[in-house]
């Protein structure tokens, strides 16, 4: 039961931020960058990657999204968990940042039992509106070992 509350548990942090990251906007007009579909990885553990496609819709400084992740990604979470995610369809609304459109940062909080674990991301949108680039931070509780980090590329379709 530990290891299945893990799991999932890496896999709602993992999709937050991967969604947030596809949030990053650089203008705050009644249409941004993030309307389209953008393809490319997700980096984890052991040199693992898997596909992402993140369909976006945005209005104003508001995103709305659908990411499709693939399988084969591996979470190394220490003494807690290791493993493959599986692969699944998930949703997500966000917003870019007013002072900063091209960045952005977000934070996501689940509990897993009594332990309450967070994800921190850190995300960027090239200036023509074409790749996004985030690092997915999991922070871990201390016993664990080790916090993992994601990293995603995603290119938006011609």
């Amino acid at each position: 039961m530990k290891k299945f509350a893990f799991s999932l548990l890496f896999v709602a942090i993992a999709l937050a931020g991967f969604t947030s990251s596809a949030f990053a906007g650089t203008t705050v007009s009644s249409t941004g960058p993030y309307n389209g579909i953008f393809i490319g990885t997700v980096e984890g553990d052991r040199n693992s990657t898997t596909e992402i496609e993140l369909n976006l819709t945005q209005v104003k400084n508001e995103v709305k999204g659908e990411l499709v992740l693939g399988e084969g990604l591996y979470i190394d979470g220490g003494r807690c968990w290791r493993g493959s995610l599986p692969s699944g369809s998930f949703t997500a609304i966000g917003s870019t940042l007013p002072a900063s459109p091209n960045n952005v940062e977000a934070s996501a909080s689940f509990q897993a039992g009594s332990v309450t674990i967070k994800g921190y991301l850190a995300g960027e949108i090239s200036t023509d509106g074409k790749l996004i680039t985030s690092e997915v931070k999991i922070d871990l509780p201390w016993f664990c070992g080790r916090d993992p980090v994601l990293l995603v590329t995603a290119e938006k379709e011609s």
